[in-house]
């Protein structure tokens, strides 16, 4: 019977430790998969994944070493049980954290199979050191904002001082950073 796979790969600005962390613990797994976590890690233990509205993954752990994580769905709708996840941790020339994800032994690319992939595809996306991302609780908005009530909000910003992974110590150093629109800070 063929056996089909869904393929990812990231590169993370993040220290090794805390990406391997990300998936190896469960504060870790609760930062990025978007679901309700419960379990142990290490080898030979379940993790649950319940997404809300949706369904419960139990994901064996096979391998947990410094450079592969690798589970197995033990529990799963449709044909996700007795599927196999491997994350591979490298390193890029420039020092990120090059983490490749498979996730194999599917026996079609029909119904979940798609559904899947976009997940995945989503959650590698979160797998993001949380400096990077931040929130500020309780931030007053303008009074004069139609958008707001003029009372206190909650803005998400991210580290402008990182992008296209290149470290800026300003924001004026950022090329091209005059060509956004920035009324806040016009002068």
């Amino acid at each position: 019977m063929p056996s089909h796979s869904l393929r990812h790969a990231v590169n993370i600005s993040a220290d090794h430790a805390k990406v391997h962390s990300a998936l190896t613990t469960l504060d870790g797994l609760k930062n990025w998969t978007m679901a309700e976590v419960s379990g142990a890690g290490g080898v030979g233990g379940k993790w649950s994944l319940k997404y809300p509205g949706g369904p419960t993954f139990v994901w064996e752990v096979t391998a947990a070493d410094d450079h592969k994580v690798a589970w197995k769905c033990v529990q799963g709708p449709g044909d996700s049980a007795g599927t196999t996840v491997t994350f591979d941790l490298g390193k890029t020339q420039q020092g990120r954290v090059h983490l490749t994800f498979d996730h194999a032994g599917w026996p079609h690319q029909e119904g979940n199979f798609a559904k899947c992939n976009s997940l995945w595809g989503m959650m590698m996306h979160h797998l993001k050191p949380s400096e990077d991302v931040f929130v500020v609780d309780r931030t007053a908005t303008a009074p004069l904002d139609p958008y707001t009530d003029g009372g206190y909000s909650s803005s998400v910003g991210i580290d402008a001082t990182q992008p296209f992974g290149v470290e800026f110590p300003e924001v004026a150093e950022v090329p091209g950073w005059r060509e956004f629109d920035l009324p806040e800070i016009a002068n």
